[in-house]
């Protein structure tokens, strides 16, 4: 009974099998065939209709061409006035405007001169052309004359086929050559009015697909042909049905192959379907023993395709992630939280939980790194509010007293004269160490125009009350719009620096640069003082505080001390 649920089972595995694949056959055939009919198709569109543009436009040179020669040989000619000549089917009349009798039906207007279209008035219904000049004394000179030349020009139809034509047709869309397909009847009585027709007289030419003046579908290339007063439209067309004829031959080709095509393809997915039930049905019992909490069942190679075998392969993987959780929780337990693990699926709730735990303790680890940022930042920040209450109390309270203690000696008439100007010297040293003493503790330069500025006064008051000859650059954007605490930290860095150098560096030269790029701000600081061993040397105070403030905006420190002197740079990140 076992055995039948199982056959039963696998017949509908191979089933789905032969369905799926022979769908994706017989539809993966019938793009491909649309596609290579529809690329086909477009191919033989353009092929023909640029041999039509080709053939379309060597006739109208050529036309234009016999058009200027008819036109410049005539215009040579010289006759008696009130005369008229007839040569075949060309007829020379000359006398006055009005007399003409062809003039008045046409209701032409002067000036006279040029070539005419008189066609509407020949009783065949073929081209009839009036050539006028006018002699200088009111009297003119026409040529009236029926060019077959034009006509041998258009029924020369190479490279056309069986139903290629080329034909004119005049501004009344009626046409003008005679008609391939209608020789027995008139041309001025067939009517053009196609496509192709109205968009070049409106001056669109071009090429395209639709009915000809016999309603048949035909490729067409179209030509405004603009002569002296004529205004003819030049038109290369062949059927549709015969262009297209090897577009039908393909199509019947293409059916044959594709219905072959699906026949052995669902044999062949027949065959497929068993190859890959087989393995399937015993991937799902090790599958089931696997759930069932049995990791260590012995998975066998299978000698198959390569993808079955592929399938066999990612099962023995998943028994050893299994193990690799357990190593990963080792891992762990011991801190060490950038090992990798990948769970073997959402349904592998040890590795999930294994994850979230080291997840969890990266984020503790992260939260107290960032709670000892804050702690430190607001430290700095507690300095840096007290020694601006103390800047502004030195400022506006002892300031002030100074200055009229001052005043009051410089008015005091019983001080001797002596006395008064050493006690005047010992207050002005006062304010001026007041004044530093404030600077020291916060410029005003600062908190009034940023970092730039106010290390550009720093540089210079430690150059003129130092032997140190320092060379600041000032890149910082004028439209900066840094916070203060950033401001306030680059100045007190390069506060530090500056100390360390006057104490200890015995330097001669000093060099800043401050630059605010779009992520960053940079601070190169160099001097050519005496340098120090950094594993050597007692990490004071300075350094840390330096350290501390990069630190506090997760910035970049590099230190680098020789002989030779001592190169500092610092980079805040901006968006921190």
């Amino acid at each position: 009974m076992a055995s039948r649920k199982k056959n039963i089972k696998g017949r509908s595995i191979r089933m789905r099998f032969l369905l799926l694949i022979s769908l994706l056959v017989v539809v993966t055939i019938a793009m491909l065939s649309v596609f290579f009919y529809r690329e086909f198709q477009r191919v033989i569109d353009q092929r023909v209709l640029l041999q039509l543009t080709s053939i379309k436009r060597l006739k109208g040179v050529q036309i234009e061409d016999y058009l200027n020669r008819e036109w410049e040989t005539f215009l040579e000619w010289e006759i008696a006035q009130d005369t008229a000549l007839i040569n075949g089917e060309t007829l020379l009349i000359t006398g006055r405007i009005d007399t003409i009798d062809f003039i008045r039906q046409l209701d032409l207007e002067g000036p006279y001169h040029g070539v005419y279209d008189l066609t509407p008035l020949g009783a065949d219904g073929r081209i009839w052309l009036a050539f006028i000049k006018n002699t200088g004394d009111g009297f003119f000179v026409i040529k009236k004359h029926q060019p077959e030349t034009i006509q041998q020009i258009l029924l020369e139809r190479t490279g056309m086929g069986n139903s290629g034509e080329t034909y004119l047709v005049g501004a009344d869309q009626r046409l003008r050559s005679a008609s391939r397909f209608f020789p027995k009847r008139s041309p001025y009585a067939i009517a053009a009015e196609t496509q192709g027709v109205e968009r070049s007289l409106n001056g669109r030419d071009g090429s395209g697909i639709f009915e000809d003046y016999r309603g048949i579908p035909v490729y067409s290339s179209y030509y405004r042909l603009d002569f002296s007063h004529l205004t003819w439209v030049i038109l290369s067309e062949i059927d549709v049905q015969e262009a297209k004829a090897p577009l039908v031959d393909m199509r019947r080709q293409l059916a044959l192959i594709s219905l072959l095509a699906i026949v052995l393809a669902i044999g062949l997915s027949y065959s497929l379907a068993g190859l890959f039930s087989r393995p399937i049905l015993r991937m799902r019992n090790l599958l089931r023993s696997m759930s069932e909490g049995n990791y260590q069942t012995d998975i066998e190679p299978f000698s198959g395709p390569r993808e079955i075998n592929e399938m066999f392969t990612a099962l023995t993987e998943l028994r050893r992630s299994i193990n690799g959780a357990i190593q990963f929780s080792m891992e762990v337990g011991n801190m060490n939280l950038d090992a990798n693990f990948q769970p073997a699926g959402h349904n592998d709730k040890l590795g999930a939980s294994l994850l979230r735990m080291r997840d969890q303790l990266i984020e503790f680890n992260r939260l107290k790194k960032q709670s000892s940022r804050a702690v430190t930042q607001s430290f700095l920040m507690g300095q840096e509010k007290e020694r601006n209450r103390l800047a502004k109390e030195l400022h506006d309270g002892l300031g002030p007293l100074l200055t009229s203690l001052k005043i009051l000696v410089q008015s005091s008439t019983s001080l001797p004269s002596t006395e008064k100007e050493q006690m005047k010297k010992l207050i002005d040293q006062t304010i001026t160490d007041v004044r530093r003493i404030t600077y020291d503790l916060m410029p005003q330069a600062l908190l009034d125009f940023g970092v730039g500025k106010a290390l550009s006064n720093l540089t210079d008051l430690v150059g003129k009350t130092s032997d140190l000859n320092i060379r600041y650059i000032n890149s910082m954007r004028d439209d900066s719009n840094l916070e203060s605490t950033v401001h306030i930290n680059l100045f007190r860095i390069t506060q530090e620096l500056l100390n360390n150098t006057l104490k200890h560096a015995k330097a001669k030269n000093v060099g800043i640069s401050l630059t605010e790029f779009d992520h960053k701000i940079s601070l190169f600081y160099q001097d050519d003082g005496r340098g120090f061993d950094l594993d050597e040397v007692r990490q004071g105070f300075g350094l840390n505080n330096i350290k501390e403030r990069v630190n506090v905006f997760d910035g970049y420190l590099s230190i680098n001390s020789g002989p030779t002197g001592t190169e500092v740079e610092v980079e805040i990140p901006i968006n921190s």
